[in-house]
């Protein structure tokens, strides 16, 4: 009889070799391309400076009349929008050095930047440039310009107005500061200096941080008075987080019937950021700190008065063991840290408070997994918007803490219409994330239909597997051919990441008239902390995303000494695609892995191995400009076993976390971090082969052979399969920190490769920055690799365990056995 049970195995083959990394000559190119095989029509380029240039004097001289502080430096912010991506480290100082702009900040994709105005004469040379451009295209006049600003395509002054972003109260105002730079210490360091005595002169309530500024309880008045004079800011937003799910109609289910029967025992800690966790519940027995000790309201982190947290922390402790009737004794997978950062429906949220808590929850209690379900689904991100503050924060402490925050897509929720509704509510531009779900260090959970009870009921969604109408997607529209192409798009970047059940809408009728109700029989049976209710029904990715934690919290039991990212990349690789047949036929590849991610979560296949299928972790680390390889071998069973084609069947994750980059939305993740499952080739193998130019001159050149700058189609084991998972060839393109792969293994594969493939993985500095920007990075990448090799024999065919035959020919070792080990 197989056993389904084994625990996965740590991959520790030696290193075949490390080597500098040399990527495939190229890169796109970008906005330097200046070969014209015939003069462009630029009249209508003229016109639009001549604009530009007109609306931008208007603007620079409203924008110096609305100052009323003296500061120690002023500066204006011109913004240039480039046809393609602004190469930094080529253009950034000419255009200081010939125009007088300072580079501050990067959006769009490298293709929008903000440029301080630093030297008055150099700019002035750049205007008059502007000016011999238009007058040559539209009067004809025989002037010379430079041609850098045939790569512009528009300019306009970056105003009070562009500061102020999403503001529906002044409870709590974010400000988010312009990058650094070239001119940091001209510029922005006297107006952070004369920024902080402002607000300590005006007794105003405050954080300030280094790239961000938090303002409590504060007015309109004040917030336009700072961005009509302070330059260096670039976002104002509200903190304004809101628990956004339907009002419910059905009738809540009395008296609480379930025991915890394992309290006493070392559990792993989920910190539950949410509205308070009810200890009138039995969930009181698993609660550890004390009552407000992280608690930004001030009313008490164990009252829920919002009946939110509740639900979401016993999700978070015992996923769906207690659905349908919460009644018997069961045993909790996690404990729960209750993290209050809101006390009702909605409420001002202080960004940097939770920051706080998050660091001094992992510090103190050494809590690694966190949920957070209240995020901004007032102001979903609009298509290709830069990450926002709250993303930053969160990617900046799971960079340097090895933590992870499990966020949910938030709900999106609109007046239904009828089944016609879905799925076309999902290409909405409101149906994208809201913040901070676009963070890429954390997990971001979305919904199916699904609430774990079988039900008949005509539900919204066709299928329970299918996702849910409330749940939502990525941002990042690869199919706007106006912002990506093949090259430069990344269908590895995906959010949410993976999606779990969450309830679905069930058509009733009222008054005679057809509904649907959230709250009804497909909906989840949710704890509620209100005495009078016990359990009720609701839906929403609220309740999704602790699901998903609670997964995370049984591979933390069951391997605890493994990195959070490994974590990560063991949910991810044990998700399935979610099969929609003709349902979605309307949507592109694209559409549908924005909305769906990577699919489903298998929990057996996530948290053990078997004879047939063996899961192998790698957790090791890289510097930028290295390569790597390790062999692993294939027993030699499989050379005669009864099928061909699909024999093995491989599934492959990686993942990473670094600190980001925050003024550029391009280079946001500065590395490139990828790997090759292929063919039995050395690492770095050359020879030399001559070739002949058209005018006859001969010339000798380098030819890999191996895996060190190589391409994909000389690495892959077959047309199924990958090479290079992500080929970082244009330097333009979006990089990713998760990438997965699934591929079939023929038979005659692994006999040609002589029963052995290898293992690669490359970094590199993302080609666009500069020097002096790769310098705070340099340092080693820590990486997760998780890698399932399943054998797949045909009908009637036993063969060997998988398992045991890697095991005695690879170094491989059961990961509780090498925990163990470790311990003594």
């Amino acid at each position: 009889m197989a056993d389904n049970n084994k625990p996965h195995l740590y991959f520790r083959n030696p290193q075949e070799g490390l080597v500098e990394y040399k990527s495939r000559i190229g890169g796109g190119k970008g906005n330097d391309d200046e070969d014209q095989e015939e003069e462009p029509d630029y009249t209508y380029m003229a016109e639009v400076f001549a604009e530009n240039r007109r609306q931008f004097n208007i603007d620079i001289e409203l924008r110096h009349s609305k100052r009323t502080i003296k500061l120690p430096v002023h500066f204006d912010l011109m913004e240039l929008e480039f046809f393609a991506a602004f190469d930094q480290p080529k253009y950034e100082n000419y255009y200081l050095e010939r125009f007088g702009l300072a580079l501050l900040h990067l959006s769009n994709f490298n293709k929008n930047t903000l440029f301080a105005i630093e030297n008055q004469e150099r700019y002035r040379f750049f205007d008059s440039q502007i000016l011999a451009f238009i007058d040559n295209k539209l009067k004809n006049i025989n002037s010379h310009f430079d041609g850098k600003i045939l790569f512009i395509k528009s300019f306009r002054l970056f105003s009070s107005n562009d500061m102020l972003s999403t503001i529906n109260n002044y409870q709590n105002i974010h400000f988010t500061f312009m990058g650094k730079g070239l001119m940091e210490r001209k510029l922005i360091d006297p107006q952070k200096v004369a920024f902080r005595e402002y607000l300590e002169r005006n007794n105003l309530s405050h954080k300030l941080n280094e790239d961000n500024a938090e303002l409590f309880d504060t007015s309109f008045e004040t917030v336009i008075e700072i961005v009509n004079n302070f330059d260096f800011i670039y976002a104002t937003c509200s903190g304004s987080g809101a628990v956004i799910l339907p009002n419910r109609y059905s009738l809540p289910s009395r008296e609480f019937g379930f025991e915890i029967i394992n309290s006493n025992e070392d559990l792993p800690i989920i910190g539950i950021i949410d509205t308070g966790i009810s200890d009138q519940t039995p969930l009181a027995s698993i609660l550890i700190g004390s009552n407000g000790e992280f608690d930004t309201t001030g009313t008490g982190s164990f009252l829920d008065e919002s009946d939110h947290g509740t639900g979401v922390a016993a999700f978070a402790a015992f996923g769906n063991k207690l659905i349908p009737d919460y009644k018997g004794e069961v045993k909790a997978d996690a404990k729960l840290l209750s993290i209050k950062i809101l006390n009702g429906k909605r409420g001002a949220i202080s960004q940097s408070a939770t920051i706080d808590l998050i660091r001094k929850a992992h510090e103190e209690y050494n809590v690694r997994i966190f949920t957070l379900t209240i995020g901004y689904a007032d102001f979903p991100l609009k298509d290709n918007q830069e990450f926002s503050t709250y993303a930053k924060l969160l990617d900046k402490v799971s960079s340097e803490l090895d933590i992870l925050i499990f966020i949910s897509t938030t709900n999106h929720i609109f007046q239904i219409q009828g089944v016609r509704d879905y799925p076309v509510k999902f290409q909405s531009q409101n149906a994208n994330i809201a913040p901070p779900a676009e963070s890429m260090n954390n997990i971001t959970i979305g919904a199916i239909a699904d609430n774990f009870e079988n039900s008949e009921l005509q539900n919204f969604a066709l299928s329970k597997t299918f996702p849910a109408i409330y749940s939502r997607k990525l941002h990042y529209n690869f199919d706007d051919q106006d912002t990506f192409n093949a090259q430069t798009a990344n269908h590895y970047y995906r959010k949410p990441d993976i999606l779990t059940p969450g309830g679905d809408y069930t058509e009733v009728r009222m008054l005679g008239e057809i509904d649907y109700d959230n709250g009804s029989e497909a909906g989840l049976e949710i704890l509620s902390s209100d005495l009078h209710e016990r359990t009720y029904k609701q839906i929403g990715t609220s309740y999704a995303t602790p699901i998903a934690a609670n997964i995370a919290a049984k591979l933390v039991s069951k391997y605890p000494n493994l990195d959070m990212q490994t974590i990560k990349a063991m949910l991810i690789n044990g998700s399935s695609e979610i099969e929609t047949g003709s349902e979605f036929q309307a949507f592109s590849n694209n559409q549908k892995k924005r909305i769906m991610g990577y699919g489903t979560p298998d929990i057996d296949t996530i948290l053990f191995s078997d004879d047939n299928k063996a899961t192998l972790i790698i957790e090791d680390e890289i510097y930028p400009g290295y390569i790597k390889s390790f062999p692993v071998f294939l027993p030699e069973y499989l050379n005669i076993a009864i099928r061909k084609i699909g024999l093995l069947k491989i599934t492959a994750t990686l993942c990473f976390k670094f600190p980001p980059k925050q003024d550029n939305q391009l280079l946001y993740c500065p590395y490139h971090v990828t790997f090759a499952i292929g063919k039995n080739l050395e690492l770095n193998e050359n020879h030399i082969e001559t070739k002949i130019s058209e005018n006859g001159n001969e010339r000798e050149i380098n030819v890999p052979d191996g895996y060190n700058g190589n391409s994909s189609k000389e690495i892959k084991l077959n047309s199924s399969s990958k090479g290079w998972v992500q080929d970082y060839y244009y330097k333009s393109k979006l990089v990713s920190n998760v990438q997965k792969i699934s591929f079939n293994v023929k038979k005659e594969n692994i006999i040609n490769e002589q029963n052995c493939f290898k293992i690669a993985i490359n970094s590199a500095f993302n080609k666009l920055l500069t020097e002096a920007e790769k310098e705070p990075f340099q340092q080693a990448i820590p990486y997760s690799l998780v890698i399932t090799i399943e054998q797949v024999p045909a009908k009637n065919e036993t063969l060997n365990s998988l398992y045991n035959e890697l095991q005695l020919i690879n170094n491989l070792v059961a990961i509780a056995e090498a925990d163990l080990e470790a311990e003594v």
